[in-house]
């Protein structure tokens, strides 16, 4: 009897004891000290996350403005978290409501695909919505006042595992405890400094507003890009150190292949000259316009400047270079250009001597003459919508038995024309009436005035923007793959990339392009990297 006695008794005291170590502060809601390191990960790097914390504590309103909660809720725009038990999170709360009847504040999590097209509503999200309580006298905030203060969140009773499709959103309109975001163009010192190691070693630049409400009373909702980010610290929990050191062995390994081939191509190609015909997709100001470069960049439109990115090295052709210790010969990035026709005027006239990919393909040398070693070609988006197309795709899909080759020649035929070579003596709708002529006859130039380059030619992603249907990007990749057959140049095949469809939002998001053709940094990134695996394919093993 005595014994059981006992045993009841320790029973209580075990009780206790867990009641004690499961109280407010690391309750759900609570706030975490530390989490078990062998089996958990944080998302932010550790410094990262510390500088980032020391800024928001300056209360500089400017570089962590106050989100707007009309345009709840605000999407971790990256694909880090699918698949991932989230048991933690860190945020900058900005402002603080009134208490719930149980006296507690309040925010709220989405579970939400990470799909452009799902993006566009709730009901095709999937979401799944967590409100999560926080005690305000646990973390010592004052309640209805604006705030500026990192707290740290246990999540663990939510038991929030995400799919592999699946990301996090933050925020409800009448959330009673709403954070700030981080203003990527920050330029008070500090944080300047923050953000340049944001962009550089993180490549998170947007988060995603406005996903679920709609805009202007639009049923179906819709989808606001912004450049600032949401400065919101996770942590991962994978069950048991040896799931979370299989995770760090795969990620390592894949870095390290990846740097092999880096170093390959940087050995090979170290000091080589790099020139670029590009539209909006691959401008950059004080690059692509810089006369002092080449005179021939006097009238180039740019997209790109600093305020998306540190400098020219995070363009995917400068971080090319930049890595691969090449130097820029000449970058011709012009916004808005076509491969067929020229530039356009205030008049929306077109002029055959501006952007015309014809006249720049003579025009890919410097000012001191060098030339260039290895050009990249990236055009064609703004032509798969215009009307100036040739037969040659239909050619191909009738070919029978005879080669790619052969029906390119026999197509070449209607295209060429007698010219001098030195000569503008080429104008579109006279001499030759399509872009995947204007294509063809500048890559014969490109390699009249240029023998000894090695020509690539990046083909076209289908993303949401209504620079060409799935259908005419299928058409222009099948014309750009037989013209690099013919020719002898090489694909670098983003269309068959990690790059799609259903996640360019990740890659190609600003606040001029929502729909994911042109690239963030991520996506610069990853074009890069398929560039530098395109070109260690070519190397001789």
């Amino acid at each position: 009897m005595k014994t059981k006695l006992l045993c009841l008794l320790l029973a209580f005291l075990m009780l206790l004891s867990l009641a004690a170590c499961n109280g407010e502060p690391d309750a759900p809601g609570g706030n975490v000290g530390s989490v078990d390191p062998s089996t958990t990960e944080h998302y932010l790097p550790e410094k990262l996350f510390a500088d980032i914390q020391k800024e928001f504590e300056k209360k500089v309103i400017s570089d962590f403005p106050t989100l707007s909660y009309s345009n709840a809720p605000f999407m971790i725009c990256d694909d880090a978290l699918a698949g991932k038990k989230i048991v933690q999170i860190s945020l900058p709360v900005r402002k603080t409501g009134k208490v719930d009847a149980d006296g507690k504040l309040r925010f709220t999590l989405h579970i939400v695909k990470n799909n452009f097209e799902a993006l566009k509503s709730a009901k095709k999200a999937g979401v799944v919505t967590h409100e999560v309580k926080v005690d305000p006298v646990a973390y010592e905030l004052e309640v209805n006042k604006i705030v500026s203060k990192y707290i740290t969140v246990d999540l663990s009773a939510y038991n929030i595992q995400l799919a592999a499709d699946q990301t996090l959103a933050i925020g409800a309109k009448d959330d009673t405890l709403q954070i700030a975001s981080m203003n990527t163009r920050a330029v008070t010192s500090g944080t300047a400094k923050v953000i340049k190691t944001w962009r550089e070693e993180w490549l998170v630049p947007s988060y995603l507003a406005n996903l679920f409400t709609g805009k202007k009373g639009e049923s179906e909702g819709g989808i606001y890009c912004s450049r600032n980010s949401l400065p919101v610290d996770f942590v991962f929990d994978y069950g048991t150190a040896e799931a979370k050191q299989a995770v760090v062995d795969a990620r390592k390994a894949e870095e390290e292949a990846y740097n092999a081939k880096l170093k390959a191509v940087a050995e090979a190609y170290g000091g080589k000259y790099l020139s670029l015909i590009g539209d909006s997709i691959s401008s950059f100001r004080g690059i692509t316009d810089n006369v002092e470069h080449s005179s021939a960049l006097i009238n180039n439109r740019c997209y790109y400047s600093t305020t998306s990115m540190n400098d020219h090295t995070q363009m995917y052709w400068g971080r090319l270079a930049e890595e691969c210790n090449m130097e820029l010969c000449v970058i011709n990035g012009w916004s808005s250009s076509k491969v067929y026709g020229g530039g356009r005027d205030k008049n929306d006239k077109v002029d055959a001597t501006k952007d015309n990919m014809l006249v720049r393909s003579t025009t890919l040398h410097n000012n001191q003459g060098q030339k260039p070693d290895v050009i990249l070609l990236y055009m064609g988006i703004n032509d798969v919508s215009s009307k100036h197309w040739s037969d040659l795709y239909d050619r191909l899909m009738a070919r029978g038995n005879r080669t790619q080759r052969e029906i390119v020649e026999e197509w070449l035929i209607s295209v060429h024309y007698v010219y001098d070579n030195n000569k503008d003596q080429i104008t579109p709708g006279s001499t030759y009436t399509s872009w995947e002529a204007s294509y063809a006859l500048s890559l014969e130039r490109m390699q009249y005035n240029y023998p000894d380059a090695e020509i690539y030619m990046i083909n076209l992603i289908r993303s949401h923007h209504g620079s060409g249907s799935e259908e005419k990007i299928t058409k222009a990749n099948t014309c750009l793959a037989a013209l690099a057959d013919y020719y002898g140049a090489t694909i670098v095949d983003q269309a068959n990339n990690e790059v799609n469809y259903e996640n360019c939002h990740l890659y190609g998001a600003d606040e001029a392009d929502p729909n994911g053709l042109h690239p963030n940094i991520s996506g610069h990134a990853a074009l890069t990297k398929l560039i530098v695996e395109t070109i260690y394919e070519k190397l001789p093993k």
